[in-house]
């Protein structure tokens, strides 16, 4: 068998190949960088991603955690979002707005969140401590 790989050479992640048991496998290309946070702090943006120049992250998962300090009855909200710093609570566009009770772990898992380019991920939660933990990747922006 001749090993065939096939990709759209624009670097934007979309591969085919013929595996070796003859198999058409398509995969996106990349594989996920996690990015974390420890959110110990109220109203304080925690940056989760940096922009980096041309490209746009994508999020393909969530992991959220909140510890015994997290009230039980109201739980914590978190709200991910993009900003244009790291440090900013001004949220350009709000890409979730999540509720965790204490002493809980929430993975989600199968999304596929496309970001703009060039913008922070930042989080922020309304009680501390919630750790989390952003699944995703890098897209070169499309030419």
């Amino acid at each position: 068998m001749i090993p065939v790989k096939i990709h759209d050479g624009l670097g934007r992640g979309h591969d085919v190949r013929v595996s070796h048991a003859g198999e058409l496998v398509t995969v996106r290309g990349n594989y996920d960088v996690p990015k974390t946070a420890s959110m110990t702090s109220t109203a304080t943006a925690y940056n989760i991603a940096l922009p980096k120049n041309s490209y746009r992250f994508i999020i393909t998962g969530i992991i959220l955690n909140a510890d015994k300090n997290v009230s039980a009855t109201d739980g914590a909200v978190v709200e991910i979002y993009e900003a244009n710093t790291s440090t900013s609570t001004t949220q350009l566009k709000n890409l979730f707005t999540l509720n965790i009770g204490k002493n809980t772990t929430v993975p989600i898992t199968g999304i596929l969140v496309q970001t703009t380019s060039g913008v922070y991920l930042n989080a922020e939660t309304d009680d501390a401590t919630v750790n989390i933990t952003l699944l995703g990747y890098y897209l070169e922006n499309d030419e």
